[in-house]
């Protein structure tokens, strides 16, 4: 009977009144279930806690040697009145170029070492 209804353009009002409130009825309880939910959720979040929640990220630091120390003094000061600070980690980025930079130390020591020697064969040989 209502499909038909705008077929025929025969509707009175208080179907028109009907359908509005329906419209208003069915909106008002999707908007409940809405805030609902969004409660629910804010209500579990608060009471649940992960890593990032007590986590600093800072990203493109300068690759230079003594940087992580400065980085952890500075957060220690800055942030140190207000939390404990328990323990930094950094990104593994950063262990690489550590590492590189210790095995090129190496290496160079190396070169140095092998070029002393050969000096030092040199000059025995002038001598």
């Amino acid at each position: 009977m209502v499909y038909f209804a705008r077929i025929v353009e025969e509707t009175d009002d208080a179907e028109v009144v009907s359908r509005v409130f329906a419209f208003i009825l069915h909106l008002g309880v999707l908007l409940y279930i809405r805030d609902l939910i969004t409660k629910t959720r804010n209500y579990y979040d608060e009471r649940t806690c992960s890593l990032s929640d007590y986590s600093v990220l800072v990203k493109n630091l300068p690759c230079k040697k003594g940087t992580r120390a400065k980085m952890a003094l500075v957060l220690t000061e800055c942030l140190g009145k207000l939390y404990k600070m328990h323990e930094f980690t950094f990104l593994p980025e950063y262990e690489d170029f550590y590492r590189m930079e210790e095995e090129i130390n190496e290496v160079i020591n190396r070169i140095k070492k092998a070029m002393n020697e050969q000096e030092s064969e040199e000059n025995s040989l002038l001598l």
